[in-house]
């Protein structure tokens, strides 16, 4: 009993911690090709010479669009949860890692292709990529909202996030 409330204290906190992590990469691989680019003449364009300008704004509209109907489905899901606290954290996460990783992996291939072609309609995907996925943020308010949380399971979550 002890260890599970232990393990449901650390439960949110590592739901933030797993979404920050997959920001921070992408920032950094951005960082990382944005330093491996300098010097490299980089145009902006849409001329259709790869098939790259066709799969990247497919594959962002797809993952934006999948990830939240993906992401909603889980939720309606939600409302039928009867586990307790727990098992709706256990769910609220796989559910954001779920959308997350859609969207961190387009942002991914927008920036490889920006480096494979030297061309800023990916960055500019990339960027709107990134903003989706800073305005997808995990809450503590949604998390409640969503999940219908009992009066108890209110006041565990209360002192867990507090």
């Amino acid at each position: 009993m002890a260890t599970e409330r232990v393990s449901t204290q650390n439960e949110f906190k590592s739901i933030y911690i797993f979404y920050y992590a997959l920001l921070a990469g992408q920032v950094l691989i951005a960082l990382v090709i944005s330093y491996l680019m300098i010097g490299s003449e980089i145009s902006f364009g849409w001329e259709m010479s790869s098939p790259f300008y066709l799969i990247a704004p497919v594959l962002m509209l797809g993952s934006i669009t999948v990830s939240s109907i993906l992401f909603s489905k889980r939720i309606d899901e939600a409302k039928s949860i009867r586990g307790g606290l727990h098992s709706k954290l256990e769910h609220y996460r796989s559910s954001i890692i779920l959308r997350s990783g859609l969207l961190e992996g387009a942002n991914l291939v927008c920036i490889i292709f920006y480096y494979l072609e030297q061309n800023y309609f990916f960055l500019l995907l990339f960027f709107i990529g990134f903003g989706v996925f800073l305005l997808v943020r995990p809450s503590e308010e949604m998390f409640k909202e969503k999940y219908r949380l009992t009066e108890e399971e209110r006041m565990e979550f209360r002192k867990m996030t507090s």
